[in-house]
């Protein structure tokens, strides 16, 4: 199981879009991130930083389900301006308590 983390930063004026988009997401996107073999996929906000959580069987597959995936281009295009992502993915683990 790999742990996956990303982290971003919320344009000031949009953290409310942000949000609200986010409270509203579509039934595509949440189809597409589940065939992409994700769960237990949390994201939080602090400010203008924007901390993204999710868990997966196969990270290589993951990333690539969701790049290939149409709807992955169009939610990008839904949430243009609204946040940056820095870096991509963390992936340099150091603890893990069960």
């Amino acid at each position: 199981m790999h742990r996956v983390l990303w982290i971003g930063q919320l344009t000031p004026e949009r953290i409310e879009e942000y949000s609200d988009k986010h409270l509203n997401i579509w039934p595509e996107m949440v189809a597409m991130i589940k065939e992409a073999g994700i769960s237990n996929y949390s994201i939080f906000v602090s400010g203008l930083t924007v901390v993204g959580y999710y868990e997966c069987d196969n990270l290589e597959r993951t990333k690539h389900h969701q790049e290939v995936a149409a709807i992955s281009a169009e939610w990008a295009k839904h949430m243009d301006g609204c946040f940056t992502v820095v870096p991509q993915i963390v992936s340099n683990e150091v603890m893990y308590i069960e």
